[in-house]
């Protein structure tokens, strides 16, 4: 909702010569163009006194600072520049919150379980790949990426293993189908995968050495019997002889360690790293 007292005078393909004023519970202030904004609390807010928002925006005034660098911004909280920040890196997390701010207890760097449900993040197959078509295929990839390493090495095991699109949630999937999913998977029997009925689904777990023989040993089966083999220090197929092509696209610098979690060496699991 915009005000028509100040939009009545004003059109909205012309500059501003001031904020306009919204309909929440905090104006603009003072800013600097690509360097700070400051929010004032509208004292006679319209929606101040229903039940949804007592409680809350009880803070006068709220500053936004803006960093081109990230780092810059790490620096710049441990000195107490601002006092909250989201920090999406296990690696900083683990190395860098330290200093004498948090010595002297200003900072406190504390983990807390968390019981609500929760944010996950999947390496998807882009399935209008003819090589995803092949199940076999699909699950010799989950077999190469090695999660326990990936997490030990390159995350401090900051990460779980999730089994579910809706972890930590009364809608994950738990135990064997009851007889009420059972009357709604019966029409689709021929149609999933026989281990639905009859088994619990568990992520494959390897002994956290990058390389566990046992996973690499059966992902290089499943290939086999999808039409994959290696010849010539190169994964192929067998009947077109064209190389087994994986390509991971990733949309976070912080998220490239985790291309290296399935093994490059053909003899196993054989890819090729995508052109720049």
């Amino acid at each position: 909702m915009l005000p028509e007292s100040f939009w009545k005078d004003h059109k909205l393909n012309e500059p501003l010569a001031a904020p306009p004023l919204g309909s929440g519970p905090y104006k603009v202030g003072s800013y600097r163009l690509g360097q700070y904004i400051t929010y004032q609390r509208v004292r006679d807010y319209w929606a101040a006194n229903l039940p949804v928002n007592r409680g809350r925006f009880n803070f006068d005034s709220i500053r936004y600072d803006y960093y081109l660098d990230d780092k810059v911004a790490l620096e710049a909280f441990k000195a107490g520049a601002y006092d909250f920040r989201i920090e999406g890196s296990p690696k900083s997390w683990a190395t860098q919150y330290q200093g004498g701010n948090f010595a002297r207890n200003y900072i406190v760097k504390q983990d807390e379980t968390n019981q609500s449900a929760q944010n996950t993040r999947w390496m998807a197959f882009n399935m209008k790949r003819p090589l995803f078509a092949d199940r076999r295929v699909r699950e010799a990839i989950t077999l190469a990426f090695d999660f326990d390493w990936m997490n030990k090495a390159l995350y401090y095991n900051a990460y779980q293993r999730t089994n579910s699109y809706f972890q930590n949630t009364p809608y994950a999937a738990s135990g064997y189908p009851d007889a009420a999913e059972l009357a709604l998977l019966a029409p689709l029997k021929d149609k999933v995968p026989p281990e639905v009925f009859t088994s619990i689904y568990q992520p494959p777990s390897s002994d956290g050495s990058g390389s566990d023989r046992q996973n690499l040993l059966k992902a290089t089966q499943l290939l086999k019997q999808a039409g994959w083999e290696v010849k010539n220090q190169q994964l192929v197929n067998s009947k077109t002889g064209k190389p087994f092509y994986l390509r991971a696209d990733v949309a976070e610098r912080q998220q490239l360690p985790v291309r290296l979690a399935v093994p490059a060496q053909p003899q196993a699991v054989g890819d090729r790293d995508a052109d720049p």
